[in-house]
């Protein structure tokens, strides 16, 4: 192992070890109750109250949150298919369920890393124990903490992503179109990785079999629930997305929060990360680096997203600390570095500092790690992203 490497790894690891102690920051919320026992799992709550709601029966769109009994008052805000997905939790109760998901989730995070490792195949010594370390120590960190506290149902999108980002790996076009648009319809979101894709593939081999099997499958699940989707599009979406969280609240990454400070900027700062996922997707390669340049940027065009989301963040993190220790130029590698470093600090450590770093310094701070992530894909020297993808094909 180079030395350059050991220093790297070195650093990072402290940094994760440093990180650990932001889980003190995760708001953990007890959720009392006959049946509950206390127990965690804000998020998936909402939808198990509703299965279990025999007024939500038939239309579970024009049902309150406090009829079906959700601790907040919450009313079904998810997609049909999202909702459908977890019909199995109306044969267990609240704690069993909680318990199902969250070794799901475990699984997903893990079984996530096998297919990012497998798109990645790195050609370094010891790759397999590095990597393997990273990612348990990404997985204790402050993101998927919170992701598993509140029992976040953005897990089943995290490994079905990884999978569609193998299926684009290995030239599966239609497989990739079809899992991007589940999980589209699961929780709106990933429709900027189906643009990233959509984009890169314009013009290259790939992009018939990847548009007939994104806008077939999205017919076939619009009709599939034609009622409940026409409700959530013209009602439900409209109404959650005129909702903003308070910039105040520290947990989340609305970056359109900063139209609070200057009129438009944060609308302009959206804008500005579109752009750049638009220049990293017309880029030479093979696309791997514009999916998960938009995996990474999905969860920031939203009204509401609370930082459990950015796990999203990780397989682009886990791809430049393993870019730092390959065999490109000196420059790139150390450039790399300086951008794990610099996540580590701005999305987990920086958090030490309360409610000085929550609002427009951390919204500032995360945007301009995202446009410095895209000069970094667009820089670095197509060869490079060689050990990513297999060379395209004609269709």
């Amino acid at each position: 192992m180079r030395l350059d490497q050991k220093i790297a790894i070195g650093v990072v690891a402290l940094l994760l070890l440093a990180g650990l102690t932001t889980i003190n920051a995760v708001p953990f919320y007890r959720i009392g109750g006959p049946g509950f026992s206390d127990l965690f799992g804000l998020d998936l709550i909402n939808v198990f109250l509703f299965h279990r709601c025999p007024e939500a029966v038939g239309n579970f769109y024009a049902v309150s949150g406090e009829i079906c009994g959700d601790p907040e008052g919450r009313p079904m805000l998810y997609p049909p298919v999202l909702f459908y997905l977890f019909g199995w939790t109306a044969w267990l109760d609240f704690p069993a369920t909680l318990y199902v998901w969250t070794a799901f989730s475990i699984l997903a995070y893990v079984f996530g890393g096998v297919f990012l490792f497998k798109c990645l195949r790195p050609q370094h010594s010891h790759a397999v124990v590095v990597f393997s370390a990273f990612w348990l120590f990404m997985s204790l960190q402050f993101p998927m903490v919170f992701s598993l506290e509140r029992a976040s149902n953005d897990s089943f999108i995290f490994v079905a992503a990884l999978l569609a980002l193998w299926c684009l790996h290995e030239q599966r076009w239609g497989w990739t179109g079809f899992l991007l648009v589940l999980l589209t319809a699961y929780k709106m979101y990933p429709v900027f990785v189906v643009l990233g894709v959509a984009l890169h593939l314009l013009g290259r081999p790939g992009l018939r079999p990847f548009v007939v099997a994104t806008v077939g499958s999205a017919l076939v699940l619009f009709v599939m629930f034609f009622q409940q989707h026409w409700v959530y599009l013209s009602e439900v979406l409209p109404g959650w997305a005129s909702k903003q969280a308070p910039y105040t609240v520290g947990l989340d990454h609305v970056i359109l929060n900063m139209n609070h400070w200057a009129s438009g900027a944060g609308t302009l700062m959206c804008l500005g990360l579109l752009g750049m996922m638009f220049w990293v997707a017309r880029q030479p390669s093979h696309g791997s680096e514009t999916f998960l340049y938009a995996f990474a940027i999905c969860t920031f065009f939203q009204k509401t997203a609370f930082d459990y989301s950015l796990i999203t963040m990780y397989p682009l993190v886990a791809w430049l600390f393993l870019r730092a220790l390959g065999e490109s130029p000196p420059r790139e590698r150390f450039q790399a570095l300086g951008l794990v470093v610099t996540w580590l600090l701005i999305f987990v450590i920086f958090r030490h500092f309360g409610d000085f770093y929550a609002g427009f310094a951390k919204y500032g701070l995360m945007w301009g790690w995202l446009v410095m992530g895209a000069l970094y894909l667009v820089r670095t020297h197509p060869k490079a992203h060689g050990d990513m993808a297999k060379a395209p094909q004609e269709a």
